[in-house]
């Protein structure tokens, strides 16, 4: 059954979103028609609507994460600000600084940990708790930006990136393993979980060409 919510304030695409803490749907950043969007609309779970200004360097296009009571925003592309914005269950804004830049980096996120995989052309690989505290894990395979991540029975799965062919799995431990894509150099697949796969669909390279095709991978 189809319903209606209150609209954006401005149309936007390329915002990022997360679920924080269940109390809200968060929509953050984006461009719209006058360029960037700076500000964040959160939505309860009566479909009510509130809005935060958001004022950041280069907000656009953003990702999003979340765990505990927190919505996890890694900086958008164009930017090398090693400055994350988070909002809590509250909606109150903070931030918190990776080790790099996490311009255009995965994000996924298990029952324990968000997860902020590449960006900014590095391999580097982060992991934030409830309480936001910082852990390095074993880096990518290769350096990677515009990967896409989704989680499957606890683990987080990063597929494609920039030139990036593999698919790396961090599991509830936080312990790395990967696989590979079936076409190489694959940037901003759509990642999505169902039954016991996670699906990695088209995408496309710097040629400009497009991938029509759908990987699907289980954790053994």
């Amino acid at each position: 059954t189809k319903s209606e919510a209150p609209a954006l304030n401005t149309g936007t695409y390329r915002q990022g979103a997360a679920t924080i803490a269940n109390t809200y749907a968060a929509f953050i950043g984006g461009y719209g028609a006058s360029d960037t969007v700076w500000t964040a609309a959160f939505y309860d779970s009566s479909l009510t609507k509130t809005t935060e200004s958001t004022y950041m360097d280069y907000f656009g296009y953003r990702r999003g994460c979340n765990v505990g009571n927190y919505g996890i925003f890694p900086n958008s592309h164009y930017s090398k600000t090693t400055t994350i914005l988070v909002f809590n269950s509250s909606k109150t804004r903070s931030t918190i600084t990776a080790s790099e830049s996490k311009e255009g980096a995965g994000t996924a996120s298990n029952s324990n940990y968000a997860v902020l995989a590449g960006g900014g052309g590095t391999a580097i690989v982060e992991a934030y708790n409830s309480s936001l505290t910082k852990i390095n894990l074993t880096a990518l395979t290769e350096p990677s930006s515009s990967s896409m991540g989704t989680s499957l029975n606890g683990c987080v799965i990063f597929g494609g990136g920039g030139s990036s062919s593999y698919v790396t799995c961090y599991d509830e431990s936080l312990t790395k393993t990967t696989s590979t894509l079936r076409s190489s150099q694959i940037s901003e697949p759509a990642a999505v979980s169902i039954g016991n796969y996670a699906l990695f669909i088209g995408g496309r390279n710097y040629d400009v060409d497009y991938y029509y095709g759908v990987d699907a991978f289980t954790v053994d």
